[in-house]
C-alpha cells in the first residue's frame, strides 16, 4: 500500500512557516521586565504535576548551579557523576572508531542504570528532543546549555507517561521560562598542564510582551573545547615503556614490511625458506626458527627485523626511544603518541522561545533550537596490510613496460639517470627485480621461495585465476622465485588521519494551549519538526587502489605519471620511501590519499495533543485526569562514501571496512491517559493516600500494537513520612537501526589474543594448559575450513592475525523483531525531620528501592560472546567442541581460509536477552543557619547533600537459554559499582557561596569476573576525587564564579592488573603478569588531572 506524503522540502517549509506565523503573532514592542511570575512546572514524571519529594515516582532535580560548578562544559560528564548514570558516549571516547549508521564519533549520550542510551529517554521541556542517528539517541551536545534551568531525572521508569523507550528512565532538560532581561556569560577553563582549554560565550535576551501577556527569549552560544594528548599525562607516559602493560601499543609497526607466507610451498621449499630466514638473524637463540608466516619489517637501514623475541634484528633504540616498547607477550610494538584523552569540539547554537496570550483562554507558543557542532578524531596511521597491501613484481622475468617492443631497447626513463631512478641495461629492458629493487636481505628471502609454480586446474578449482605481463604476455607464477611479493605499509610518513564530524541539527516546535472551558481543564497541542544532518569527513585517508597504483609503478612510484579513467592523472615525484629514507613529496601524498564523506540524514515529526483537569470531587479530594494523543515519525538515511560501501569492488579506504546504506522509517500512533485518585485524606494513619494510574496504547507500523501501563501510590501516614512506589510495564519497539541495518562492519575489541592463537589467554582455547586443546584445535581447523593454512602446519605455535583481539563484527538488522518488555518496581519513603532542633529541622531523607527487568531484550550476540560460547568457556555451552554447537553460534565465525586468522563474526539483532537490575537510591538534604547551631558569632548557612546508590544485582542473559551472568560490582557494561556516593558541603554567606564536592567510588572487580569468577585480572581500587567551587555576587548585575576540579590532582585508577600474558615459544616462552599501568575507565576516573575554571556573568 502506497502512502501519499509531502516532499521533505515542502514539509520543512510548512513547519518553518507555521513557526514564523506563531512568532509573528507576538507584538513587536519589546521591553526588559523583571520576571517575578511563578514558573510553570512542565515535567515531573506525570502529566498531572508532581515534583521531587511529592512525586510517586523517584525524581532527582539537578539545578543549573551544579553545571556552573564544574570545569567541564559537557553536560553528560556532569550527569555521569550522579549514581543513577553509567557513562555511555563521552568526550573521552577517542580511540580509533569508524563511523557507521549506529556510531557517530564525537557525540555524547546518557545511560540510566546502565540499561543503554537507547532505553533512556531524553526530553527538553517535557518534549522529545531531536535524535542524532539510527539508534534514536540524543546527543547532549545539542542541548542549549546557556538557557538551561535544570535537569529532572525520573529514575523509576516513565514509559506510560512519556513513551515506551523510557524503560531506564527519563532525563528532562528544563529550559528557562518567561525570562526578561539580559544574561551574558563568559566562561573559560584549563587543565593544570595547560591544555584541554574550554571556553563558552553566551548571550540570552528576554522580554515580556504587552503587559506580560507573553514573553520572548533569544539565546546564542559559542563553545570550544581543546584536545588533550595522552602523552602529556604521566599516567600514560609511565605505561609507554612498561613491558607489563599493553597500554600505549599501536595496532601494528609503522613503516614497510614484507608480508611473508609459506602457504602452498612444498615441504622442501619451506625448509629452504626457513634456512634462509634463520641465516638473516645469527643472533637468534640456538635452535630457534624465525617465524616465516608473519611479517618481516624493514629497519631504517633496510635490513630485516621481527617483532618476535622483543624485536629480533631490530637496530633501533628500544630502551630510550619513546616510539617503541616491548609488550607483555614479549613482542616489539610501536607506541601510540597520537592518542587523545579528550576530543576537541566547537559548537554554535541558537535558541528561541516565545509565548503570547492571544485571548484569556488561548495562548500560542513556539520554540526553535539550532546547533552546529564540529569535532575531530585523530586516528593511528593507515595500515595497508593483508587485503589492503600491494603485490610487487619480482624475479628474472622481463618487466614488459620497460622495453621497446619493436627495437628491444630499454626505455629512457628506466636507464641510469632516468625519471624512475633505476639502473637497468641499455637493451632488453629491466627484469622485475631491477624495476622494483629490494634490499639484499629481502632478496635472500625472496630468492629462497623455490621453483616457479603456475596455477593448475583441479577438481575443486577447475578455472584457476591466471595473471600475465601486460606487454610480454608471459604468465606470472603464483609460487616461486618469480612470484610477486606482498608489500605491507603503515604510513607514518603521512599527515595524521582525522575524522571531522559536522552536525547541523534543528528542531522547530509550535502550538497552542489554553482553557477548555470545562471546569479547570486545560489543553495543549503542538507540532514539531526536527532534522539532523551529519557529515563525516575522512581527511588524509589512503585509497587502496591509488596506493597500489603508485607502489606497483617502477621503483615504487618514483617519477610516476599515471593516467586513469576519465582523464584522471596521478603524479608522484619521489615515490614511496620503501628501501631508502627520504621525505615523500607532496604530489605523492596527494596521489595516494583521498578524502571521503559519509552522510547521515534523520528527520523526526511529532504531533501531540494533551488535556488535563479535574474529573469530579471524591470524598478524599479531586479525581484528576490527563489524556493525550500523539503521532511520531522518524525517517533515517545513512549513505557511506561510495568507496566504503559493502558492495563496492573497485576501491576501498585503507583500514576501513564495508558499510551498508541504511534507509528506514518508523511511525507510531499513541493514545494515553492518567488518573490521580485520592483514596483517603485526614484519617488515622492516612493524612493522604493517592493512586496514580496510567496507560498508553501504542500502534507501531513495525512492531504492531502494544500496551504500557503504570500503577503508583503515594501514602502519607503522618506528616513527617511519606511512602511511595508502584509498578510500571512497558513495551519498547525496535528502532530504525535494529530493524533496517544492512550488513555493516564494525571493528570490535575482544579480551585479547583470540581462541585459536597459541598465545591466547583463553583457557578453553588453543592454550597449552587446556586438557581439551586437541579438540579446540580441531574446532579451529573446522572454522577455517581446510587443512592447508599455517594453523594446521603448526597449531601449537600459531600466532596468525592480530594479537590485540581486534576483529570485525558484521551487524545486521532484523525486520522480524518484536518489542522488548520492561517492568519496573519501586518502593520508597520520604522522611522530613519532625524535630524543631536546628540540627535537624531542615532535613529530608529519601530512600527508594528499585527493580528494572527487560525481557526479550533486543541485543546482538557479540563477537566475544560468540567465541566464548563456541569454545565452551562456561563448560556447558559446547562441551564437544563441535562446529554445530547447541547454541548455533559457531557458524557465525568466519576465519581466513588462507592464513587461518580470525576475520569476522556475523551478528544479527534478535529478541534474545534479559536484563534484571535491583538497587537502592538514598538522598539526604540538610540545611541550617550556623548561628542556630550554637555559634552565634559565625555568620552564614551550611548545607549538605548526599546521594547514594547501592546496586544489589545486575544480571544479564545474552541469549535465550543462556546463563544469567552477574555484572554488579564489575567494570562490565560501562562500570556497575557496588555503590556510589556524591556529597556536597556548601557554605553560604550573604552574596558568597562556597561548595566542596566529594565523589567516592568503591573498589570494583574486573569485567572478566562476569564470565570467569576465578580470573586473576583485577579491577580497580577505591577512588575519591574532590572539587572546590565558589561564587560571588558582586552586585545585582555582576557575579563571578570559579573553582578547581580534582582539587588534589588524583590520578586515574589503573585497571586490569594481574592479567596473565602467555609468551609464545617464538617470543621466548614464559609469562608476564600485567600491572594494569596506563589502563583506566575515563568515564569514571579523571584522566585530565587538576583543572581550573572561571565564569563571569552579567545579568540585568
Amino acid at each position: 500500500m502506497y502512502k501519499t506524503k509531502l516532499g521533505r522540502p515542502c514539509r520543512s517549509a510548512l513547519y518553518v512557516a507555521l513557526a514564523a506565523a506563531i512568532v509573528t503573532t507576538v507584538p513587536p514592542q519589546l521591553a526588559a521586565q523583571d520576571s517575578d511570575a511563578l514558573e510553570e512546572i512542565t515535567v515531573t514524571g506525570s502529566r498531572i504535576t508532581r515534583r521531587d519529594f511529592a512525586a510517586a515516582s523517584p525524581i532527582v532535580t539537578v539545578e543549573s548551579q551544579v553545571f556552573e560548578e564544574s570545569s567541564t562544559l559537557a553536560v553528560e560528564s556532569v550527569l555521569n557523576q550522579l549514581p543513577q548514570f553509567v557513562p555511555a558516549n563521552t568526550q573521552f571516547n577517542t580511540s580509533d572508531t569508524f563511523p557507521s549508521a549506529t556510531n557517530t564519533p564525537g557525540i555524547s549520550t546518557v545511560s540510566m542504570r546502565g540499561l543503554g542510551a537507547n532505553r533512556t529517554l531524553v526530553l527538553v521541556d517535557g518534549r522529545r528532543a531531536q535524535p542524532i542517528n539510527s539508534t534514536l539517541v540524543i546527543d547532549t551536545n545539542s542541548i542549549p546549555s546557556s538557557a538551561l534551568q535544570g535537569v529532572e531525572i525520573i529514575s523509576g521508569g516513565a514509559s506510560a507517561v512519556y513513551g515506551a523507550d523510557a524503560l531506564g528512565g527519563v532525563t528532562n532538560f528544563k529550559l528557562r521560562e518567561n525570562f526578561s532581561g539580559v544574561d551574558m556569560q563568559f566562561r573559560t577553563g584549563i587543565t593544570q598542564e595547560g591544555d584541554g582549554e574550554e571556553n563558552r560565550v553566551s548571550l540570552l535576551l528576554g522580554s515580556g510582551l504587552n503587559e506580560d501577556r507573553g514573553n520572548v527569549m533569544l539565546g546564542v552560544e559559542w563553545t570550544e573545547r581543546g584536545e588533550v594528548l595522552a602523552i602529556d599525562r604521566d599516567f600514560y607516559m609511565d605505561a609507554l615503556k612498561d613491558p607489563r602493560t599493553n597500554t600505549g601499543s599501536n595496532a601494528r609497526m609503522n613503516g614497510f614490511s614484507y608480508e611473508s607466507s609459506t602457504t602452498g610451498m612444498s615441504s622442501g621449499t619451506r625448509t629452504a625458506y626457513q634456512t634462509a630466514a634463520n641465516s638473516l638473524f645469527p643472533e637468534r637463540p640456538t635452535g630457534y626458527n624465525v617465524r616465516t608466516t608473519s611479517p618481516f619489517y624493514l629497519n631504517e637501514d633496510r635490513t630485516l627485523f621481527k617483532v618476535d623475541l622483543q624485536g629480533l634484528g631490530f637496530n633501533g633504540d628500544i630502551a630510550n626511544d619513546i616510539n617503541y616498547k616491548i609488550t607483555p607477550s614479549g613482542t616489539l610494538t610501536q607506541t601510540n603518541l597520537d592518542l587523545r584523552y579528550s576530543s576537541p569540539l566547537e559548537r554554535y547554537s541558537l535558541f528561541s522561545k516565545a509565548n503570547y496570550e492571544i485571548m484569556d483562554w488561548l495562548e500560542v507558543f513556539s520554540q526553535v533550537n539550532y546547533v552546529n557542532t564540529t569535532n575531530f578524531q585523530v586516528l593511528q596511521p593507515s595500515g595497508a596490510v593483508g587485503g589492503f597491501g600491494a603485490s610487487i613484481p619480482y624475479g628474472t622475468a622481463i618487466y614488459g613496460p620497460s622495453r621497446n617492443v619493436f627495437t628491444g631497447a630499454t626505455l629512457a626513463e628506466y636507464l641510469p639517470g632516468g625519471a624512475f631512478g633505476l639502473n637497468c641495461p641499455a637493451t632488453g629492458g629491466c627484469t622485475n627485480s631491477q624495476a622494483f629493487p629490494v634490499s639484499p636481505e629481502l632478496a635472500i628471502l625472496l630468492n629462497a621461495r623455490g621453483a616457479n609454480i603456475l596455477p593448475t586446474a583441479s577438481a575443486t578449482n577447475p578455472t584457476p585465476t591466471r595473471t600475465y605481463d601486460p606487454v610480454t604476455g608471459v604468465e606470472i607464477p603464483t609460487q616461486g622465485v618469480n612470484a610477486k611479493w606482498a608489500l605491507g605499509v603503515t604510513m607514518d610518513f603521512l599527515p595524521p588521519r582525522t575524522i571531522e564530524n559536522t552536525t547541523n541539527l534543528y528542531q522547530v516546535l509550535g502550538g497552542f494551549r489554553g482553557d477548555l472551558g470545562l471546569g479547570d481543564w486545560t489543553w495543549e497541542a503542538y507540532i514539531s519538526h526536527g532534522a539532523t544532518r551529519t557529515d563525516l569527513d575522512y581527511i588524509g585517508f589512503v585509497s587502496t587502489q591509488r596506493l597500489r597504483a603508485v607502489a606497483q609503478a617502477p621503483n615504487y612510484g618514483k617519477g610516476a605519471n599515471l593516467t586513469g579513467l576519465a582523464s584522471t592523472n596521478l603524479q608522484c615525484t619521489t615515490g614511496l620511501p620503501v628501501f631508502s629514507d627520504f621525505e615523500i613529496s607532496e604530489d605523492c601524498i596527494k596521489a595516494i590519499t583521498a578524502n571521503y564523506t559519509d552522510r547521515t540524514r534523520l528527520t523526526q515529526d511529532i504531533i501531540e495533543a494533551t488535556a488535563q483537569g479535574k474529573v469530579w470531587d471524591l470524598p478524599a479530594g479531586e479525581l484528576r485526569a490527563a489524556v493525550g494523543l500523539t503521532r511520531r515519525t522518524n525517517e533515517f538515511q545513512y549513505y557511506p562514501d561510495a568507496t566504503r560501501e559493502r558492495n563496492n569492488i573497485i576501491d576501498a579506504v585503507v583500514g576501513s571496512f564495508g558499510q551498508a546504506n541504511v534507509k528506514g522509517e518508523t511511525e507510531v500512533k499513541e493514545v494515553y491517559g492518567e488518573l490521580l485518585v485520592p483514596v483517603l485524606t485526614d484519617t488515622f494513619l492516612a493524612q493522604d493516600l493517592e493512586l496514580e494510574l496510567g496507560a498508553r496504547y501504542s500502534d507501531y507500523d513495525t512492531a504492531g500494537k502494544v500496551p504500557t501501563y503504570k500503577t503508583l501510590f503515594s501514602w502519607t501516614p503522618i506528616d513527617w513520612v511519606r511512602f511511595r512506589g508502584g509498578y510500571q510495564f512497558a513495551n519498547r519497539a525496535p528502532n530504525i537501526n535494529e530493524l533496517f541495518l544492512d550488513a555493516s562492519s564494525t571493528a570490535v575489541t575482544t579480551r585479547g589474543a583470540e581462541y585459536c592463537r597459541s598465545d591466547t589467554r583463553e583457557l578453553t582455547g588453543n592454550h597449552p594448559s587446556n586438557p581439551n586443546r586437541a579438540a579446540a584445535q580441531a574446532l579451529c581447523e573446522a572454522l577455517i575450513g581446510n587443512t592447508t593454512t599455517a594453523f594446521t602446519a603448526d597449531p601449537n605455535n600459531y600466532t596468525g592475525g592480530r594479537a590485540d583481539g581486534v576483529m570485525l563484527q558484521i551487524s545486521s538488522g532484523n525486520r522480524s523483531l518484536q518489542s522488548e518488555e520492561g517492568e519496573t518496581w519501586t518502593i520508597g519513603a520520604v522522611l522530613r525531620a519532625p524535630f524543631e532542633h536546628a540540627w535537624l529541622a531542615d532535613t529530608t531523607l529519601a530512600i527508594d528501592w528499585y527493580r528494572a527487568k527487560i525481557s526479550d531484550a533486543i541485543t546482538q550476540i557479540s563477537a566475544q560472546t560468540t567465541y566464548d560460547l563456541c569454545f565452551n568457556r562456561d563448560g556447558t555451552s559446547n562441551p564437544t567442541y563441535s562446529i554445530d554447537d547447541p547454541n548455533g553460534v559457531c557458524r557465525n565465525i568466519v576465519r581466513d581460509a588462507t592464513s587461518g586468522a580470525a576475520l569476522t563474526v556475523n551478528s544479527t539483532f534478535e529478541n534474545t536477552g534479559t536484563l534484571d537490575t535491583t538497587g537502592l537510591d538514598i538522598a539526604l538534604n540538610w540545611r541550617a543557619t550556623i548561628a542556630d547551631l550554637g555559634l552565634p558569632s559565625v555568620p552564614g548557612d551550611l548545607g549538605l547533600n548526599v546521594s547514594v546508590t547501592k546496586l544489589f544485582e545486575f544480571q544479564a542473559q545474552e541469549f535465550v537459554g543462556g546463563a544469567f551472568l552477574e555484572n554488579a560490582d564489575t567494570l562490565a557494561r560501562g562500570g556497575l559499582f557496588d555503590w556510589r556516593t556524591v556529597t556536597t558541603l556548601r557554605y553560604n554567606i550573604d552574596n558568597i557561596d562556597v561548595a566542596l564536592n566529594w565523589r567516592h567510588l568503591p573498589s570494583i572487580l574486573s569485567s572478566n569476573y562476569v564470565t570467569d569468577p576465578t580470573t586473576s585480572v583485577g579491577g580497580a581500587e577505591a577512588y575519591d576525587v574532590f572539587n572546590l567551587t565558589g561564587n560571588w555576587n558582586i552586585t545585582e548585575a555582576w557575579s563571578i564564579s570559579g573553582g578547581i576540579d580534582n582539587l588534589f590532582d588524583r590520578q586515574p585508577n589503573r585497571i586490569g592488573a594481574g592479567q596473565v600474558f602467555n609468551i609464545a615459544a617464538e617470543n621466548g616462552g614464559g609469562q608476564t603478569i600485567s600491572n594494569g599501568n596506563g589502563s583506566t575507565s575515563a568515564g569514571y576516573y579523571d584522566v585530565l588531572g587538576r583543572r581550573f575554571f572561571v565564569n563571569i556573568k552579567v545579568q540585568y
